[in-house]
């Protein structure tokens, strides 16, 4: 008498693999996926422009109103950006930033000098996704002479939905987004940004 098969349930046949076609769709939604994770990493990567609007108007921003903010200063007091638009009428480069972000640690004394040598052009450095005492400190050893901000409740990172830092936002006099870049900023590229303000 043969043994009973000890993989089959009671009653029932031994549960079998999946059909074949059920399997590879499984793989090819998974291929898929990471596919088109790959394309969203290369794209921030790549440095270029942030993309295409939303529905929500949050990226994509050229040509429209720059998300209002205001964020503590590291050196004390407040930066507003209406208050900014309404008042000093200058346009403004905004540069988000982290302390664990090394191309910000390199592109921040570019920045400062650029912001010494072109003061008809406001800067503001402000850390995003970061923790206060770890940005103090980074700005400590970095030590540029414009001001510098800390996004304490989020409202800035989400704003601009920051993808990837650096991230630059050239801001004209009127309160309009005239680019918004996700890398770092040469030297060159920055007086280029400036340029595009004055025009």
């Amino acid at each position: 008498m043969n043994a009973p098969n000890e993989s089959a349930p009671p009653g029932g046949e031994a549960p079998q693999d999946p059909p074949l076609p059920t399997r590879f769709g499984l793989l090819t939604l998974v291929s898929l996926a990471v596919v088109g994770i790959g394309v969203a990493v290369a794209a921030v990567m790549s440095g270029g422009d942030v993309a295409a609007p939303t529905s929500t108007g949050a990226v994509g921003l050229t040509g429209s109103p720059a998300p209002d903010f205001t964020v503590p200063l590291l050196a004390g007091g407040d930066f507003s950006l209406a208050e900014h638009i309404a008042s000093d009428g200058r346009p403004l480069i905004l540069n988000l930033w982290a302390s664990w972000c090394i191309p910000c640690r390199d592109e921040l004394p570019e920045f400062d000098r650029v912001a010494a040598e072109h003061p008809e052009v406001a800067f503001l450095g402000v850390a995003v996704e970061d923790q206060e005492a770890a940005a103090r400190e980074f700005a400590e050893e970095v030590g540029v002479s414009f001001p510098l901000g800390f996004d304490d409740s989020g409202n800035v990172s989400t704003a601009y939905q920051t993808f990837g830092l650096p991230v630059t936002v050239a801001i004209a006099s009127d309160g309009s987004v005239a680019r918004q870049i996700t890398s770092r900023v040469p030297e060159e590229q920055l007086l280029e940004l400036l340029e595009e303000l004055d025009g």
